[in-house]
């Protein structure tokens, strides 16, 4: 089962596990300070890549968590 969210350039997105995975955004992204990073890969297609950055366990070390979001 894909979850399928109409976007802006009228491609659905798909989620392969839609429960986990908008589940894991809004605990690590949402609100939250991130970078996005805007490319294409080598078929030019484009991608985005979403960086947040905590600290583990309050340990000051740091971790980064990352999504990959892609038209396929």
């Amino acid at each position: 089962n894909h979850l399928q969210i109409p976007s802006p350039l009228n491609s659905p997105i798909h989620l392969e596990n839609p429960e986990s995975q908008t589940r894991w955004y809004f605990r690590y992204f949402l609100g939250k300070l991130h970078q996005n990073y805007v490319g294409a890969d080598a078929e030019k297609e484009p991608f985005v890549l979403s960086v947040v950055v905590t600290d583990a366990n309050n340990l000051n070390v740091p971790q980064y968590r990352t999504i990959l979001w892609r038209k396929t």
